[in-house]
């Protein structure tokens, strides 16, 4: 009889017990699932803010503080063009656009930002008007971000007109 016993009462406890170490584990998992939904959202702020300055140094004309904000192995996948690879060269492009532009203002709308470790993700629209209202372009753009001792740097972008140019 004892021994039917301690098997009742095994079979009582052991699913007790995986059932205790589940609810842990889940407990473990929601509070991964918070400290990873607080990374997603610094990460998406740090994102903003780091496209909010390349558009006030892009529209301020000034190519050396815009391209400060890539990485020096960056690749630029401009519509209409080939790729521009190496901080130098986005800038050199960069001061070229900017002088055939003129005064221009350019302003970014972030739809999506993916944090992945060191690295993100960022899908948005962008509008570029001329200093004096006249709505010169707007598109679609996605950056990959990276990390830095710097701070977050562009290394991949691509952006595209939804006017059927370019610029």
């Amino acid at each position: 009889m004892k021994k039917w016993l301690i098997a009742l009462t095994a079979l009582l406890v052991l699913p007790a017990s995986a059932l205790a170490q589940e609810m842990e584990m889940e407990g473990h998992d929601e509070m991964a699932h918070e400290q990873h939904e607080a990374m997603v959202e610094e990460v998406t702020a740090a994102v903003e803010a780091a496209s909010a300055a390349f558009a006030e140094a892009f529209s301020a004309g000034d190519a050396e503080a815009a391209a400060a904000m890539y990485t020096e192995d960056a690749v630029v996948l401009p519509p209409g063009s080939d790729a521009v690879e190496g901080r130098a060269a986005i800038q050199e492009a960069m001061a070229a656009d900017m002088a055939a532009m003129g005064d221009v203002v350019m302003t970014f709308e972030t739809t999506e930002v993916q944090a992945m470790h060191r690295q993100a993700l960022e899908v948005g629209s962008y509008t570029v008007e001329g200093a004096d209202g006249t709505h010169l372009d707007h598109g679609k753009f996605m950056v990959v971000w990276t990390h830095t001792d710097d701070g977050w740097k562009m290394t991949r972008d691509i952006w595209n007109s939804s006017m059927g140019g370019g610029m």
